[in-house]
Parts: structure tokens; sequence; C-alpha cells
């Protein structure tokens, strides 16, 4: 193999991982918006705690649970973004609704009501496997339950 073979093999090999590596953060994100869209779906409710929001009557989450859903604006608001700059790719997992952000960490009023750290927690193993993958050039792809 001359030279100028082995840095297009090189090249090629790196092209192959970015490509993995892109797939297996995004699937690592569908794996954790999915995980805490569900949650809220699943999570306990305190009903010995009501209270009203304009006429509706509301049923909050356990304390350090995912959030109930209300009106499920904030779990449709859920997303990911996936960014590749140049050898960098960067997943996010998240919300642009204010208090999503209040229901994860609380307030001087509220206990936390966490339903992002403890999605990717819950899948921290499966992302781990997804990055090893792609680092070996090995499947990325998974069944991340999408209902």
């Amino acid at each position: 193999m001359t030279i100028e073979e082995f840095q297009a093999e090189m090249a090629r090999r790196s092209a192959n991982i970015r490509t993995d590596m892109g797939r297996a953060i995004t699937n690592a994100c569908m794996l954790v918006q999915n995980t805490a869209q569900k949650g809220m779906t699943d999570t306990e409710i305190d009903s010995s705690k009501v209270y009203k929001r304009r006429s509706v009557s509301h049923s909050p989450s356990v304390d350090f649970d995912y959030p109930a859903v209300d009106t499920g604006r904030l779990r449709q608001s859920i997303t990911h973004d996936v960014e590749v700059n140049g050898s960098e790719t960067i997943g996010r997992v998240g919300t642009n609704l204010e208090y999503g952000l209040y229901l994860e960490f609380g307030t001087s009023k509220m206990s936390p009501r966490r339903w992002l750290k403890p999605s990717l927690a819950i899948n921290r193993d499966k992302i781990n496997k997804l990055l090893l993958n792609a680092v070996k050039g090995k499947d990325v792809d998974i069944d991340i339950g999408m209902e």
C-alpha cells in the first residue's frame, strides 16, 4: 500500500466515523426525547395536592418524578437537534418553553419534576453502546421505542 492509498483509506474511514457518529448521536437524542415524553405520560399523580389554574383543576406529579401532563404543551415541545461542525458532533435535547427549566430544577415554591436528567440516565448504557459502535464501525441503528 502506498502512502497515498493509506491516506485515502484513512480519509474514507474518518468520513465513515463522522457519518456513523452523527447517526449514533441522533439516535441517542431520540432515545432521550422519547423517554422524556413517555415519562410525562406515565408519571404518578399526587392526588393529595389539587390546585386550579384558570378554571381547570390540576394534580401535580409526585415530587422529583416526571411532570404530570396538563395541556401536553411541554411534552409536545420536547425535541432534539444534532449539529455537525467539522470533526465535532453535538446533540441536544430540550424544549423552548421556559417552564421546562423550572420543572427540571424546581423553584423556591416547588420541588423539581425532573424530566431531562432521568431520561438521559435511563438511556446511558444504550447511548454508550451507540457511540462505541460508531467508533468501531459497527451498526448504530437501534429501536428507539417510538410509538
